[in-house]
């Protein structure tokens, strides 16, 4: 996924309070994602930072994100 369509996911995510699904990058000793963050935005912060799950990520380490539809 690119970073614009990162970007413009979770900005409509945040600004219609919506509960997203995010998938990051990093992965443990033996290869394994771990698991996803499935919360709300809860803001950003300097340039390309987010606040979910009271956790700050940096755009560049999302894999994946998708706003999961109720």
């Amino acid at each position: 996924m690119s970073q614009i369509d990162i970007s413009q996911t979770l900005l409509t995510a945040f600004c219609k309070h919506q509960l997203v699904n995010l998938q990051l990058k990093e992965r443990d000793q033996d290869g394994n994602l771990p698991a996803d963050i499935e919360d709300f935005v809860e803001g950003y912060t300097e340039q390309e930072i987010i606040i979910i799950s009271g956790i700050r990520v940096p755009f560049t380490e999302i894999n994946h994100v998708e706003i999961k539809r109720m």
